[in-house]
């Protein structure tokens, strides 16, 4: 262990064994495919089975400005008295998860908050790219604050939970309902697991880090080229692909393995390519300018020429208008 750290293997309960035991077997008998959609569904499954029952479930479609947002919302009892809201953003990097991956933790949050968990199934990334993820949330929020009485809601008591994407996600939305209404005495509290926030240095990576979960700032030195390249193609596919998990377990580096060779992981691919091929043909039109006009330039210096000197000047200016050109349709190609 680190020094001046606790070890954290004495921490693991028999509970948290036995979950770690049942991923390391579920592994072994389940090969990744390049369906991964499919594989992650099927792994939840292990995680939502039994806990509360709601009294009451309700499936909602509101409409969103991307399309109909389905939310599911979940009642602790039956009354007739308003009850404050929960707004619930599943996990899964921005790419996988639905209402259904999440079902057990809005359930237990339902019973142990005495709250109504509205789970909101935003869509999902790389189809849908930032900032639609939050703008379905405002959404969402804005319209169960604005029918809260047909829904048996207090409107001035809407709190806003997450897990890792879905943490991020919760607190971007509150952020973007200040920066937008200003005011928002109406939250009352934010619950947000183990968020996405690409924090290095935080409490519990001071007292726990090290190098297995691969977030020491001197351990991602060494490892450097070969993870950041695995970074940059995971942030093409959908910008959102888990960039802080460095440590791949086997089934993953499998899976990862079979999307690269899929039609759409040669998709992405080709997308790098035609990225540093613009920036390339960017760079050489900028170079060949600047070339031309420097000799203009020296010319007219020698020659105490007038149009000389004009024709470096215009010269000058198409340099930053061509290579501007160049790298403005580089990013666009990408975007």
């Amino acid at each position: 262990m680190h020094k001046n750290k606790p070890d954290w293997t004495k921490l693991i309960t028999p509970e948290m064994a036995e979950v770690v035991a049942h991923i390391r077997q579920w592994n072994e008998e389940h090969p990744a495919t390049s369906n991964y959609l499919q594989d992650y569904m099927d792994e939840r499954v292990f995680w939502n089975d039994g806990g509360p029952v709601p009294a009451k479930v309700i499936e909602v479609e509101i409409e969103g400005p991307y399309g109909k947002i389905p939310c599911r919302l979940h009642y602790p009892r039956i009354s007739d008295q308003p009850m404050g809201m929960m707004l619930y953003a599943h996990g899964g990097s921005l790419y996988l998860g639905n209402n259904d991956t999440h079902s057990r933790i809005m359930r237990t949050l339902t019973e142990k908050s005495d709250t109504v968990v509205i789970g909101v199934d935003y869509h999902l990334a790389p189809q849908n790219r930032f900032p639609k993820w939050i703008e379905e949330c405002v959404v969402a929020t804005k319209y169960f604050r604005a029918h809260a009485a047909e829904y048996g809601l207090d409107a001035n008591d809407v709190s806003f939970a997450g897990d890792s994407a879905g943490a991020w996600l919760s607190l971007a939305t509150m952020l973007w309902l200040r920066d937008e209404d200003s005011d928002i005495s109406y939250v009352t509290s934010l619950l947000l697991y183990y968020g996405l926030y690409g924090m290095y240095d935080s409490p519990t990576q001071r007292l726990y880090g090290n190098e297995i979960d691969g977030r020491m700032r001197e351990y991602d030195e060494k490892r450097s080229e070969r993870v950041n390249f695995e970074i940059a193609l995971r942030k093409i596919d959908g910008g959102i692909r888990a960039a802080e998990r460095h440590h791949y377990l086997p089934r993953e580096k499998e899976r990862d393995k079979a999307y690269y060779n899929s039609e759409s992981g040669k998709h992405h691919y080709r997308e790098i390519e035609y990225f540093i091929g613009f920036l390339l043909v960017a760079f050489a039109q900028f170079h060949a300018c600047a070339r031309r006009a420097a000799h203009s330039h020296e010319v007219g210096k020698r020659r105490n020429n007038k149009r000389y000197r004009q024709h470096y000047s215009e010269r000058r200016q198409s340099v930053h208008s061509v290579f501007g050109f160049g790298y403005v349709n580089a990013v666009y190609d990408v975007i």
